[in-house]
């Protein structure tokens, strides 16, 4: 398995979803998430996290992010929002 990549996949016979999998309902969240939390990232780690859906860690980061923005612990989602635009910052444009 290589972290970051396309290849990820889940232990055979497990019947777990892909990295893949998990992010397409995640990614499709965060736009609503992000308007109703007051867009507490920047737009372009936003953009970053849905071109990279099939890259788990970046649209997982931001959509918990702003799920644990929007019920009331903002200094973790904060910390999870802030290493999304810090990799989002490292790797470039979408």
């Amino acid at each position: 398995m290589r972290y970051g990549g396309s290849s990820q996949r889940p232990a055979a016979g497990t019947g777990l979803p892909t990295g893949a999998d998990k992010a397409r309902p995640l990614a499709g969240s965060i736009p609503a998430a992000w308007e109703e939390t007051g867009r507490p990232c920047t737009e372009r780690a936003v953009d970053h996290a849905l071109a990279c859906a099939a890259r788990r860690g970046v649209a997982e980061r931001v959509s918990t992010g702003l799920l644990l923005t929007r019920i009331g612990l903002q200094p973790v989602g904060r910390q999870m929002l802030a290493a999304a635009d810090h990799i989002a910052s490292r790797e470039g444009p979408p």
